[in-house]
């Protein structure tokens, strides 16, 4: 591997110096948990035999310069991917790693994965890993042409994405908190833990904190920004009151659901945490309904549950404790796309499947 790239750890810049702080404490926590590096490395891999049903597996395809073009528009806005971006770039001539929206969108998807899972969230961070070692080998271009590559190359691009997904989660860590702990740290010592022996691990990290300044010749700024709750504080207040009103209006299905009903309440907190998802809910459908939110949407989420945890009730039954008839085509269409019965199209329609799906492991 190239070494072209300088690097070190000694920066004056705060906000560097805010993550530098936090990963000097995420590195000491993982020597005291992780006795054994590589026994931990070589166990941790191993025993990750099947993919929680949260973090299935991504499918790795290079992005065309029209979709690298939309992205990065996308992406520029994050202070991180700013800071990785002319670090990526370097790699990717220097040592033919792939492109750098691409792993940072990879990245993104990983992070998502891991929002979707409500608890113990570190625990799939091997399987995440392992994921990305097999996946990484072939990847997809063009017209369904593909790229076999190296075992060095597929574990670079591995360990890059780790290393992308680690400073956004301790990015969660505001200024005058970096030896607080924190929510993100179970996940952040089990990625440092698994990688901090690996040399391209090291390399990168000291990519990372080297680049003190943007090509502007500016300190790098860097905003704390959280990416396993990408509200913030104020709009927390809004999940929380959707999570209430969706609670509220469906309370009446409790008796039909019975034992069902916290895994009811759980996917409502889950749907509620999602932005797109929150956004759809918002939207008044049909319009000038009784609850004053996408009742439609609503139905759909229903019927979904009732389908996934074979709920023995029928659409009549539910339209009626609901107390209202014209639901029943919302109840019946949940994954009507060409008409007008879903609130969901086919991506948000899996996206509430992994959902739901959670309650059953």
């Amino acid at each position: 591997m190239s070494t072209n790239i300088t690097a070190n750890y000694q920066t004056s810049n705060q906000n560097l110096e805010r993550l530098k702080t936090v990963y000097d404490k995420i590195l000491e926590i993982s020597h005291e948990v992780f006795d054994s590096e590589q026994e931990w490395n070589f166990k941790a891999l191993r025993n990750v035999s099947q993919a929680p049903s949260s973090s299935e597996p991504i499918r790795i395809r290079l992005l065309d310069r029209e979709e690298q073009d939309k992205f990065h528009l996308l992406y520029r806005k994050n202070d991180l991917f700013m800071q990785w971006s002319p670090l990526m770039c370097k790699l990717e001539w220097e040592i033919d790693e792939l492109d750098g929206i691409t792993l940072w969108r990879i990245a993104d998807q990983s992070l998502q994965q891991l929002r979707l899972t409500l608890d113990n969230r570190d625990e799939i961070i091997p399987y995440i890993f392992k994921r990305l070692l097999s996946d990484f080998k072939k990847v997809e271009y063009g017209d369904g042409e593909y790229l076999m590559r190296t075992m060095e190359q597929t574990e670079h691009s591995a360990v890059t994405v780790m290393c992308l997904m680690l400073t956004s989660l301790m990015n969660a860590v505001e200024r005058g908190h970096e030896c607080d702990a924190f929510c993100n740290q179970a996940m952040c010592v089990a990625i440092v833990g698994l990688l901090r022996c690996h040399q391209h691990f090291q390399f990168l990290m000291s990519l990372f904190f080297g680049r003190k300044k943007g090509n502007n010749g500016q300190d790098v700024v860097i905003t704390p920004f959280d990416p396993m709750n990408p509200f913030g504080e104020v709009s927390k207040l809004e999940q929380d009151k959707m999570t209430e009103v969706l609670i509220c209006f469906t309370n009446v299905l409790h008796p039909l659901f019975s034992e069902h009903w916290g895994l009811w309440i759980r996917l409502c907190r889950l749907v509620c945490q999602d932005l797109e998802m929150l956004e759809k809910l918002n939207k008044v459908e049909p319009r000038n309904n009784d609850w004053g939110i996408n009742q439609k949407m609503v139905c759909n989420m229903i019927s979904m549950f009732v389908k996934e945890h074979r709920i023995n009730v029928s659409i009549n039954a539910i339209s009626k404790q609901l107390s209202c008839k014209h639901l029943n085509s919302y109840l019946r269409n949940h994954a009507d796309y060409q008409g007008t019965d879903t609130a969901l199209d086919k991506a948000c329609h899996l996206k509430m499947e992994k959902m739901i799906g959670q309650d059953k492991e």
